[in-house]
Formats: structure tokens, sequence, C-alpha cells
């Protein structure tokens, strides 16, 4: 109705000059900025209220999304979608979804970022549920790394004590691995238990 009017931003140059005492304006203004696919506009502004409310889980999503996206022509920003996921893991532990959040912004700018532990601490949340354990095994075949989503699944096996959990995902692993007698016997195990 703004754009059509032509007041748009005549709007949001009001909106922008409420800002600096008002959080709930600066957060308008950021996502007017990234609605309106201006991410660099909105990238600090989010930062800043990711920094002033480190539980606010929808704005520091959207602060580490905005600024992982602009990673690609500023490494700076991995390190400040880092920060934003870490201020996240802290507020709310149990949640494993920064987790993987971080770990795939250290897989992506791994020279930046330290987060690989990130998706290890996954199953100890709950380290009696199976879930955790394939999440993190998940993530890591997600990332074509095998022997780190084998090794998860084989620590839940031992520390579950159940020796054919996940079969049927560890079967599918070794298949893109091409050791396929391997596969084959994750499968029959599986199948039998």
């Amino acid at each position: 109705h703004l754009t059509r009017a032509g007041k748009l931003n005549t709007e949001l140059a009001a909106l922008r000059g409420m800002m600096a005492n008002n959080p709930a304006a600066a957060r308008m203004a950021a996502e007017a900025a990234t609605w309106r696919s201006h991410f660099e506009e909105s990238a600090p502004i989010l930062l800043t209220l990711a920094k002033d409310a480190p539980g606010d889980t929808a704005v520091g999503e959207r602060a580490a999304s905005v600024h992982r996206s602009l990673a690609a022509y500023d490494w700076r920003k991995a390190a400040d979608a880092s920060a934003v996921e870490l201020a996240l893991i802290k507020a709310a532990p149990r949640n494993t979804n920064a987790r993987v959040r971080l770990g795939e912004i250290n897989r992506d700018f791994p020279r930046v970022i330290e987060g690989k532990d990130a998706w290890r601490a996954i199953p100890e949340i709950e380290p009696g549920s199976e879930q955790g354990y394939l999440e993190a095994a998940t993530v890591h075949w997600d990332y074509f790394e095998y022997d780190a989503a084998l090794r998860t699944i084989q620590n839940g096996r031992q520390k579950l004590q159940n020796p054919t959990l996940f079969a049927y995902e560890a079967g599918a692993i070794h298949e893109n691995q091409r050791a396929y007698s391997k596969a084959i016997d994750e499968y029959v195990n599986g199948a039998v238990a």
C-alpha cells in the first residue's frame, strides 16, 4: 500500500529517525530493509538488537542468517553470525538448532569460526535419548562427513547399549561410501533386530 501510494521511503525515513531509543522501531526498520533485500542496511541494526537481547531467538536467528549470507562477500560477517549463534546457545542450551547452525557456519568458513564441537555436543544435551545421536549424525552426513556420522552412530550404540541402533542410516552412509558389504550387514542386522 505504501509503495503504491509513493509513501514507503518517507515512512521508512521517519522510522529510522525513531530507532535510537526505540528497539521496536529499530526492528521494524531492519525487517523492512530485509524485506526489500537491503541486507547490508539491515545487518548492523539486527546485530545491535541481537546483542541487546541475546536470548531473543527470532531476532538472533534473523541476525545470524543475514550475517551468514553477507559473509560470502565479507568474511568478518561469519564471525558476527557465529557470535550471535553462541549467544543463542547460552540462552537456550538445550535447543539444538543454534548448535546445528553454528556447525554449518564453521563448515562454510573454517578459518573464521571455531565451532566444530557444536555438533558433537548435540547428543550430550539428552544423553539417554536416541534423537541427539541421530541429529548429530545427520548433520555430519549432510556435509559428507561420513566417518564422523558413523562415529556418532557408534557412540550412540555404545552409550545406549543398542548395537543395531540406526542400522538403516548407517547402511545408507556405507552406501554413500560405496562400502556395499558393510551397508548390507547394517541393513540385515537392522531387519533382524
